[in-house]
């Protein structure tokens, strides 16, 4: 019944505290091996109680500095896990509760705080944004007001970053090019009225960031996952799919129409959009 599986839940929990507990340089690794084995057999809420543990047991510096000596082992594990599961795409939700709890305990979430979190998680800029794309989903709003402003912050330093190409993965512009999808289409359906001076630099800041990861991810050379986001989306300066839809649509007698040509080459002609270009 349901008693009985709050009371294993319990049984796990216990062990992965027990486990973070007792993490020592000598140790580290077969603790991470048996950490790693509990997540992969209880899944989401082992892997949410593993984060919000780590980061309970730990001080956040207040500023750059390094973390406390006795920390370090739990830093260096919580910034494993928290870089991990960022990169599977598919754990927004209880990073967030972790985050949201954690930042309760320590007096209330501020984009200030998250940013001290994720500097002691030696979070990259493009794993910042991950973070920023998951709090700015939020349903509480003042957490999710804090989440938009950390995000609104990162996409600015994104923008204004010297390195070139720009330092972002592919997964990372993904879940960031799907925020902004998302929040465009949501400014589409907001009540009509005059946009407001926020929303007007939302949106210019959307269009820069369009404008910089074609740049980073030029047609010729988009991975298949973004092509519909970065380079077919309304507010892409070149979008690929009325050419598509004219050529399927207006075959010329003279030549063979597109779709034949494409059965003709097969799938891996669109594989991706280096291969469909050539």
């Amino acid at each position: 019944g349901p008693g009985g599986m709050v009371a294993f839940a319990s049984i796990v929990y216990a062990q992965v505290r027990y486990l973070c507990a007792n993490l020592s340089k000598k140790n580290y690794k077969s603790i991470v091996a048996e950490l790693h084995h509990l997540l992969a057999l209880y899944g989401d809420d082992a892997a949410g109680f593993l984060l919000r543990t780590l980061l309970d047991e730990v001080e956040v510096p207040a500023d750059a500095k390094a973390p406390r000596e006795k920390d370090a082992l739990k830093v260096q594990l919580f910034g494993a896990e928290l870089a991990r599961l960022l990169a599977t795409g598919t754990h927004a939700s209880f990073i967030c509760a972790t985050l949201e709890g954690s930042a309760a305990a320590a007096g209330g979430m501020t984009e200030e705080w998250v940013g001290r979190v994720c500097r002691l998680a030696r979070l990259s800029l493009g794993q910042q944004l991950l973070v920023g794309v998951a709090l700015a989903q939020l349903s509480t709003t003042a957490p999710k007001a804090e989440g938009v402003a950390f995000l609104r912050a990162r996409v600015a330093e994104l923008l204004a970053c010297a390195e070139r190409p720009l330092p972002i993965a592919e997964h990372e512009a993904h879940g960031l090019l799907a925020a902004a999808e998302e929040a465009a289409a949501s400014a589409v359906v907001a009540p009509a009225g005059a946009p407001t001076n926020t929303q007007r630099a939302a949106s210019e800041q959307r269009r820069a960031l369009l404008s910089a990861l074609a740049m980073r991810f030029p047609l010729g050379a988009c991975p298949a996952a973004l092509l519909p986001l970065l380079h077919c989306s309304p507010s892409a300066e070149y979008d690929l799919l009325p050419h598509l839809a004219s050529d399927l649509s207006q075959p010329d007698d003279s030549e063979p129409a597109l779709a034949e040509v494409l059965a003709d080459l097969g799938p891996a002609a669109t594989a991706s959009s280096a291969a469909l270009a050539g």
